[in-house]
């Protein structure tokens, strides 16, 4: 998608270069009866001051303020409808720019609106479900089917709390994300704390149902209560694309490689005229990105970079290339045979 308004578009998302959000910032949306408006969280009493001991939102937010170690924006709402809900993103992306959104509910329409927010301001979401089956859970991955949507599950009971739900599994998994030191940590046995108890144990084939479908299951492992491996629900789709965007690492990558790169075409190219020297330089300026992004390990190669002049557009300067991100090692498969 190519807008009119003059900038750097990718696309990836088709997003402009200004108010980009910040990765290791995290929001939590959900009911609480309590404190209007958007409040930055410092900590679980300032929490308990602001929404009470007992409000969804609280227990969300205690258990994403102990897995990502910083302040988390919050926004209450009074009813989970969809209407509320899109209230409450847009007084929150007014007020800051996080890029981990959290929502306390189940509904699909909620959940579809969160990935309509993802989508459209470069961010991510993580949502849970409560009481829902692993089948029930694959079902909804399908109808998220999106790069930038974390879906958690079983229902996990945090620590010294007596409800059981999905969407406290999202937030500890939301909290775990904005942590995250850099794009291209792998994302399995991510420990989450807070977490006292699950309320299923999958079975191994219920676990692969889980994780080809992008679901992104929390269980325990090696006696901590972990994320066995961060997913995104476009590994619903078919084809190569939802192989491609399967791991959250694709993700977290193209956003930083494109926003880096937007940042550094605006900055040298706010008023050149669209000829080939120009091409040429814009194509240098790339190149160096995508340089500095294999020699750190970003990216593991990259190649078929073009830039031309849009066929159609004479004022419109085309990008293209590949690019491939180091796989993250998640399993060792032994095999042994005795001969003699």
């Amino acid at each position: 998608m190519i807008h009119e308004r003059p900038g750097v578009w990718s696309a990836f998302g088709a997003q402009g270069t200004t108010e980009l959000t910040d990765r290791r910032l995290a929001a939590v949306i959900a009911p609480a009866d309590a404190a209007e408006g958007v409040q930055l969280v410092h900590s679980a009493a300032e929490a308990v001051s602001l929404y009470g001991g007992n409000a969804l939102l609280t227990r969300m937010l205690k258990l994403c303020l102990a897995n990502c170690g910083d302040p988390v924006y919050a926004v209450a709402v009074d009813e989970d409808t969809k209407v509320a809900y899109e209230t409450a993103l847009t007084a929150l992306l007014a007020a800051a720019k996080p890029g981990v959104l959290i929502v306390g509910s189940a509904r699909e329409d909620v959940q579809l609106l969160l990935r309509e927010t993802a989508e459209a301001n470069e961010c991510l979401g993580v949502a849970g479900m409560k009481g829902a089956s692993a089948d029930a859970l694959v079902a909804r991955a399908k109808a998220l089917c999106c790069a930038r949507i974390v879906l958690t599950g079983p229902d996990v009971l945090a620590q010294d709390e007596a409800v059981a739900d999905g969407f406290c599994a999202a937030a500890a998994v939301g909290g775990a994300i904005a942590s995250l030191s850099t794009p291209v940590v792998p994302l399995h046995d991510v420990a989450l704390f807070g977490l006292q108890s699950l309320s299923a144990l999958y079975t191994e084939d219920e676990l692969d149902k889980l994780l080809q479908a992008g679901v992104t299951p929390v269980q325990l492992s090696g006696g901590r209560m972990c994320a066995l491996r961060i997913l995104t629900t476009r590994a619903t789709a078919e084809g190569p694309e939802g192989e491609s965007f399967r791991s959250l690492n694709a993700t977290l990558v193209t956003d930083e490689l494109l926003r880096d790169l937007r940042a550094a075409l605006a900055a040298r190219f706010r008023a050149a005229q669209n000829s080939t020297l120009t091409r040429t330089a814009i194509r240098s300026a790339v190149l160096l990105v995508l340089q500095d992004y294999r020699a750190r390990g970003w990216l593991s190669a990259f190649g078929d970079l073009r830039v031309y002049a849009d066929a159609g557009d004479a004022s419109l300067c085309r990008v293209e290339f590949t690019y491939s991100i180091p796989a993250g090692l998640h399993r060792i498969a032994l095999s042994a045979q005795m001969t003699g």
